[in-house]
């Protein structure tokens, strides 16, 4: 249901890990990709656009695959704390850092898709099993979730009109938009205020105790 133009998005979270799998670059070029591209012709669409998920502009440019690429996790980007396990550091400090990491990575040989994180805690699966490499971005309100919301905005490309949010759900992760005790619907609200400020204000349905 997402697409650019009439072709599907696809995102693929490990290509190095794909293309070994399956035979390397040529098997996947030549073979795979056209029969994907033919299923989707057959329902009426183009062909795939893939996205690559990728930190690192100069390893996206080394696979012969992709249309663009987008980020996925800025846990360790900081400004004045050093990232170290473990260790924390203020989601401020992202928020403040991310606009111009954002810039040099649409410098990149390939179109890549703005993205920005709504948090970090990994404690879940690290002190949670006893291993002491906890790393944590506490003060990841609703009110700077919006503000890098507002510094992505502009970044986002007409022709790649998308922004990436990491994430949905990684509670063990301690990324997530999802409504919670904590935050409430605030980070929702945030997305709303700044992608659809003529929307109104949302009467959520909020589940009750027993619920």
């Amino acid at each position: 249901y997402l697409r650019i133009g009439q072709r599907p998005v696809f995102m693929i979270w490990d290509i190095k890990d794909l293309l070994k799998a399956v035979g390397g670059p040529e098997v996947f070029s030549t073979d795979i990709l056209p029969s994907l591209n033919t299923i989707c012709h057959a329902k009426g669409l183009g062909d795939l656009f893939i996205v690559l998920v990728s930190n690192s502009p100069d390893a996206v440019a080394q696979v012969p695959v992709g249309d663009a690429f987008t980020g996925y996790s800025f846990a360790g980007l900081t400004t004045e704390t050093p990232f170290s396990r473990p260790g924390s550091a203020p989601y401020r400090e992202m928020v403040e850092a991310l606009p111009d990491y954002l810039r040099r990575m649409h410098e990149a040989s390939k179109p890549f898709i703005t993205c920005t994180h709504s948090g970090w805690d990994d404690m879940p699966r690290t002190l949670g099993w006893g291993n002491d490499t906890r790393w944590a971005r506490p003060g990841n309100t609703p009110e700077l979730f919006e503000q890098t919301l507002r510094d992505c905005k502009p970044l986002v490309k007409p022709e790649l009109p998308l922004l990436v949010i990491e994430a949905w759900n990684e509670w063990g992760e301690g990324s997530f938009i999802e409504p919670s005790k904590e935050m409430g619907f605030g980070q929702l609200e945030a997305i709303r205020r700044v992608f659809s400020p003529d929307a109104g204000p949302v009467e959520w349905p909020v589940p009750s105790q027993a619920q």
